[in-house]
């Protein structure tokens, strides 16, 4: 036969956690208030926690109720936030992705279309070049794909953290470029917003260049030393 457990005067019948569950008073006190009781008391066997409980009083009883209460309250509203957050990510991954491939495309195509000549014919210092730009450019993707990934689709500003200090807070001082000045930013000051630390910025810099080819190959000597020519030559 289940613990029978007393609750607190005025106590509702049900509660409604921000989900929109309906729990009753009965199963806030038995499976969650009841346990943070327990775990204050560690001292107290399974079987003494219903007697001592229902000798607790009744502010006592009240105080778990809403602890408990508290703590079911809040991971409904993180289950509800981490639900919005992919919600929110199926929507700005697609667009992430798009920048993703039809910028990469853009710089194959257009380094085909400057190849004068097929790639085994240029200089060593020719692919350098063409390889140098080709990374920069695909840095450069990376760097707007990280930037719709990590502004979740909000109006946003890319800056250079340049300084902060830290007294009773936190001040920052923010490297803005020119040309992203607008009256969103300056109609901001003194509002509130939201600083996003998305450090995977500069992993674009890794990103490493591909090695050009050897100008002259080395020859093959074979196990003799000499050079074989063909027979059919």
């Amino acid at each position: 036969m289940s613990p029978t457990y007393a609750g607190y005067a005025g106590m509702e019948p049900e509660f409604t956690l921000a989900s929109g569950r309906v729990i009753s008073a009965g199963e806030l006190i038995a499976e969650h208030a009841v346990k943070l009781y327990h775990q204050a008391f560690p001292g107290l066997d399974e079987s003494q926690v219903p007697a001592a409980w229902n000798a607790a009083s009744d502010v006592e009883r009240r105080g778990y109720c809403i602890q408990a209460f508290d703590k079911l309250d809040q991971a409904a509203i993180d289950a509800a936030a981490s639900d919005d957050q992919r919600n929110l990510l199926a929507t700005v991954a697609p667009k992430a992705e798009l920048v993703l491939g039809d910028g990469l495309m853009d710089v194959v195509l257009q380094e085909l279309r400057l190849l004068s000549k097929p790639w085994q014919s240029l200089t060593e210092d020719q692919q350098e070049t063409i390889l140098a730009r080709a990374t920069q450019r695909v840095r450069e993707v990376a760097r707007l794909t990280v930037r719709e990934l990590a502004a979740r689709g909000t109006h946003h500003i890319v800056a250079t953290l340049e300084q902060i200090t830290i007294k009773k807070g936190a001040k920052a001082v923010l490297a803005i470029p020119a040309h992203l000045i607008d009256e969103n930013l300056t109609e901001s000051v003194q509002q509130q917003v939201i600083l996003v630390l998305a450090g995977e910025l500069n992993a674009a810099d890794e990103i490493k260049q591909p090695q050009a080819d050897l100008q002259q190959p080395g020859l093959d000597l074979g196990d003799s030393g000499v050079v074989h020519s063909d027979p059919q030559d």
